[in-house]
């Protein structure tokens, strides 16, 4: 049996922690062992405190000197990694593939906002050095891989084949409904339309009324103390736990998602289409998305006006239009939310996609989507 040590990334608290969603690739972990793997789980917390950064860094390098892995799994953004616990990685497995989760490659009025985004790839560009496979969230990022040489592709989001259901449940918002902070320069895009904003509700996650945020943070609050306090800690069980907490709440997500008429994806950085727009479809619900420019991979995933509706971020009021529309023509309603559910019904579970990336690391067998 193939054994695996799969490392996730996350943050210590759940306000920051909630925007990773669960099938960005901690499904991955879980898919992994209901296929025969045997999985090793560790999860590194991002943090400021250097003291907890090098208490992580020497407890991954401790599993790594106790075990052999055929492979190992892990997130090259935003874990704080040292080089030195990369070097110990290269020589950890023969196998070692690191997800890039986020765009490393923007247009350049984004730079301007966002100067710090400079940095992301230069740091990324030296950790892949480590890797013998990338999977990249985002497709330029896997073409330039791949002609710097190294054995990259691009994948997109799936979602848990048990949370994929039509749900019959009454719909409580009747508008359009965006989930997201909105961070300074989406109010100023969305205040050039005041209309439009009688038309937008806010998705308010249902777990802030449960325990399960407080769960999460505890658990990692637990990893904190153990870890600085000089004891030699198996964090195997803490992860486990915060990852199940982590699949309660995006369950409760998927519910609440589903008691929304449709979804609406407000402008984003992310240079591909966001978890949110797979989740609403997997419940039956349609989604309105801007349309990514010099993006083909990812545009050619669903079918306008078929499968999905795209708007022109450059211009409010072609959301606005998108939204009326949707609402008005029922028929091209039922069409799109019914087509995209079998879309992701066939082309993107999260079993799927795993097998297709074991077949692509083991085979080198292309991963396609339609």
């Amino acid at each position: 049996m193939k054994k695996i040590l799969f490392v996730a990334v996350d943050f210590s608290r759940w306000k920051y922690a909630r925007s990773w969603s669960y099938p960005t690739y901690f499904s991955f972990s879980c898919e992994l062992v209901k296929q025969g793997v045997n999985v090793d789980y560790f999860t590194f917390i991002v943090s400021q405190r250097d003291s907890w950064i090098e208490a992580q860094n020497k407890n991954i390098q401790r599993v790594l000197d106790n075990s052999k892995y055929d492979e190992v799994w892990c997130e090259a953004v935003h874990t704080p990694w040292t080089m030195q616990t990369l070097a110990q990685l290269y020589k950890a497995a023969p196998v070692r593939v690191a997800f890039v989760c986020e765009s490393l490659n923007y247009p350049e009025s984004v730079y301007l906002h966002h100067p710090e985004l400079r940095n992301r790839k230069i740091t990324v560009d030296e950790r892949v050095k480590y890797f013998t496979h990338l999977l990249c969230f985002d497709e330029r990022d896997a073409s330039d891989y791949q002609l710097a040489g190294y054995c990259s592709t691009w994948i997109p989001c799936s979602i848990p084949s048990d949370e994929i259901k039509i749900n019959k449940r009454r719909v409580s918002y009747h508008g359009a409904v965006y989930c997201g902070d909105l961070y300074r320069e989406r109010k100023d895009w969305m205040n050039q339309n005041k209309l439009l904003i009688s038309y937008l509700i806010k998705l308010n996650p249902r777990e802030n009324c449960t325990i399960y945020p407080y769960l999460f943070e505890i658990a990692h609050a637990s990893k904190y103390l153990l870890s600085t306090s000089g004891f030699i800690l198996d964090s195997t069980s803490i992860d486990l736990f915060a990852r199940w907490v982590r699949k309660k709440i995006f369950s409760m997500w998927m519910n609440n998602i589903a008691a929304s008429k449709m979804t609406v994806n407000l402008p984003h950085l992310f240079q591909s289409f966001s978890s949110r727009i797979y989740e609403s479809m997997a419940v039956g619900r349609p989604v309105i998305t801007p349309f990514i420019e010099n993006r083909p991979k990812v545009m050619s995933l669903f079918t306008e006006n078929d499968e999905i509706m795209f708007y022109d971020s450059r211009n409010v009021e072609s959301l606005l239009k998108k939204i009326i529309e949707l609402r008005d023509k029922t028929d091209l309603y039922v069409r799109i939310a019914e087509n995209a559910y079998k879309k992701i019904m066939l082309y993107h579970t999260t079993d799927l996609r795993v097998r297709q990336i074991k077949g692509w690391i083991d085979h080198s067998v292309e991963i396609r989507f339609l």
